[in-house]
């Protein structure tokens, strides 16, 4: 049986491999399940296969698309083991969020991801002294516990039909529930008018150490009921 290749997010009701996602309430099958790692990691990949600090951890994109898979499938495993991500059917688009008090990475979680098992082509050395080198972003603009919105994918046959919207939407209602903010970072300057239109402020707007990557964090307190 066929699958609908195109969803429209401006309507009611989203039609996914002929299952319902409702708009503004809850999504059809948003936990994701361990044995289902691997396949929001290749969603998450192609989402980012273009994105500045992917194509600077690989410059060959023949290596990028060989390679990220694996990377962000252990991303999506430790925030699958010690976050929350959630999806919708058939993985057009994927959340990954890391939770309040638990936003830094220990390296017993780490290895229980799969870290320890990459390829030595992924760069890890490079991918932790970079984001140790923007650190301070992460820790001046929040105070206390938040919810980190780690990857937000959707497939690239599906951008720019609200799916990413609808998956943080949800995200955003459960933070509200649980009574705390959020924090999420950008490496593309294109990303910020989404992020603003979902409430977030502008809190960090900066070039990184790295030779042509800015980065801009954002923002958002909880929303008041």
């Amino acid at each position: 049986m066929g699958h609908p290749r195109r969803i429209r997010a401006d309507r009611e009701i989203l039609e996914l491999d002929g299952r319902r996602a409702y708009r503004g309430g809850v999504v059809a099958e948003l936990a994701l399940a361990p044995e289902d790692v691997g396949a929001a990691g290749a969603t998450v990949a192609r989402a980012f296969h273009d994105d500045a600090l992917t194509a600077h951890l690989y410059p060959d994109e023949r290596e990028r698309a060989r390679l990220t898979p694996l990377m962000f499938e252990a991303l999506v495993r430790y925030d699958c083991l010690f976050g929350v991500v959630d999806h919708l059917p058939a993985f057009v688009a994927v959340a990954s969020w890391m939770c309040p008090g638990e936003t830094v990475e220990t390296p017993e979680r780490l290895t229980a991801a799969g870290f320890d098992d990459l390829p030595p082509e992924v760069p890890l050395e490079r991918l932790d002294e970079f984001f140790s080198s923007i650190s301070w972003a992460h820790e001046t603009s929040t105070s206390g516990p938040h919810w980190y919105l780690r990857l937000l994918g959707v497939d690239p046959e599906h951008q720019g039909t609200g799916l990413g919207s609808v998956l943080l939407e949800h995200g955003l209602r459960r933070a509200d529930a649980t009574g705390h903010p959020c924090y999420l970072e950008t490496f593309e300057e294109r990303n910020m008018p989404f992020y603003l239109r979902h409430g977030f402020d502008l809190v960090v707007d900066e070039a990184t150490p790295a030779p042509g990557l800015h980065i801009w964090g954002f923002y958002r307190p909880v929303a008041s009921s």
